[in-house]
């Protein structure tokens, strides 16, 4: 089984409610010393799975080196030395996927890529031609959480292995299960007249925390603005996993029950054993670049497709042959926002957080 940047150009990183997924996964993947002193537990059970097991499919990738060596990894991967998760955070109804973001496991190069997709994201779909309605609106012929697979994999030509989904509702209660993120608010936030939160460092409750992230109004930039906050918070609530340790450990009952997932207990203890020894350093998050356009009367995330490529080839397909193009549909190519630096994890929580500027 086999399982050029312009200008000094970095793509954009990190968008809505992905702390519920952040949280979630980091907390598995710390947890997995829970699963090995259990013994009576099924290695084998799906963890939460509602909506079945994804279809392998090893023909579809060229790799680089058709010698792959086996990376060690205890998981059926579709490509030696990755490991792809898609995780997905639903809106309220639980019919639109509010969050989207693509965790590349590097295993031989002990790293991990974040590919944050807007939910905006224009795949001509359904009436509004938004990515975040595949799910509802999708091939009829797939279950909601293939239809969505299907798209992220043709879109991007990027293989996925397995997926983690999550319901938005559920950020406050993850988050107050682990006792709050403690994080330096850089400005005063008016979510709403009487949900404010004062700048400075704070620890953040879980309805707090989804002020946060959601919050997008009053910022200059926009959603943009929205992205950066975001970014923020993921690395201050990674920074609060690693200092829980392992009292995480505990919390596995409790939180298993806000996911579904396709990975099994085995599966989460191989990864688990890989994923807690990446450096906050070693994790990196990127956004599809883009811009806004419009689709019959809505506003929509127009991808690049050329830009699109490039974040894929350079950051997201390791052990595979680059692409020369994607199977884009682009509304507008005028203007781009991006990063006008490159920061990992650590860099952001130290304070050293990249400007959004628009190019």
């Amino acid at each position: 089984m086999t399982k050029a940047k312009k200008k000094k150009k970095k793509f954009k990183k990190m968008t809505a409610a992905e702390i519920v997924i952040l949280v979630v996964i980091t907390v598995l993947l710390i947890a997995f010393i829970y699963m090995l002193i259990k013994p009576a537990l099924r290695r084998t059970q799906p963890l939460g799975n509602l909506e079945g097991v994804l279809e392998k499919d090893y023909s579809s990738y060229e790799l680089k080196d058709e010698n792959n060596a086996d990376d060690g990894l205890d998981i059926d991967q579709l490509i030696e030395g990755q490991l792809t998760v898609l995780c997905l955070g639903f809106d309220e109804e639980g019919l639109n996927t509010d969050v989207m973001m693509l965790f590349l496991f590097d295993i031989k190069k002990h790293s991990i890529n974040v590919l944050q997709i807007p939910r905006d994201s224009f795949v001509n779909i359904g009436q509004t031609g938004k990515i975040n309605g595949v799910y509802s609106v999708g091939d009829p012929d797939l279950t909601p959480i293939k239809r969505v697979v299907s798209v992220v994999r043709e879109t991007f030509a990027i293989p996925i292995d397995r997926y983690i989904t999550i319901n938005c509702n559920d950020i406050p209660p993850v988050v107050d299960l682990i006792g709050g993120i403690p994080i330096d608010i850089p400005e005063r936030i008016v979510y709403e007249a009487d949900k404010i939160i004062e700048p400075g460092q704070q620890v953040l409750n879980g309805q707090q925390s989804e002020w946060f992230v959601r919050f997008r109004h009053d910022y200059a930039e926009g959603d943009i603005g929205r992205v950066k906050a975001q970014r923020i918070f993921l690395a201050a609530a990674m920074n609060k996993m690693k200092d829980m340790g392992a009292s995480l450990i505990t919390m596995l009952p409790q939180l298993s029950e806000y996911i579904n997932s396709d990975l099994t207990s085995g599966e989460l203890s191989s990864l688990a054993d890989f994923a807690t020894n990446v450096a906050m350093d070693d994790v990196s998050v990127y956004m599809v670049p883009g811009e806004g356009a419009t689709y019959n009367g809505y506003s929509v995330w127009s991808i690049h497709k050329d830009a699109a490529a490039e974040l894929m080839n350079t950051y997201f397909r390791p052990y595979q042959k680059d692409v020369n193009s994607l199977p884009i549909y682009e509304l507008s190519n005028t203007s781009t926002w991006y990063d006008n630096e490159n920061a990992n994890l650590n860099d952001i929580f130290e304070g050293d957080i990249p400007d959004i500027l628009r190019n």
